[in-house]
């Protein structure tokens, strides 16, 4: 279902709904209704990217390497820059 919805959604449609999004999230909204709704949508049109992209190799290994990839950078940028920060703002 996800990747017959996906295949409906072009791709630069999808990167637009995911970056309106986005913005919609960092202008920090309340998180009820607006943000919770910023955030399931991004979440929806990214997991029917990887519908698409398991539809296309019929194996999780690539989206599993993303996966990991990202979250390897998250941590690496909260160990660094967002600690750093955290130790400025406190004092």
């Amino acid at each position: 279902m996800a990747s017959a919805a996906f295949d409906e959604l072009d791709r630069d449609d999808g990167r637009t709904a995911v970056a309106a999004l986005a913005v919609l999230a960092a202008v920090e909204l309340a998180l009820v209704p607006v943000g919770t709704a910023a955030f399931l949508g991004m979440a929806a049109v990214l997991g029917m990217g990887t519908g698409a992209v398991y539809g296309l190799l019929q194996d999780y290994t690539v989206g599993f390497l993303l996966l990991a990839l990202t979250a390897a950078a998250a941590a690496g940028y909260t160990a660094t820059a967002v600690r750093r920060r955290a130790r400025t703002d406190v004092r």
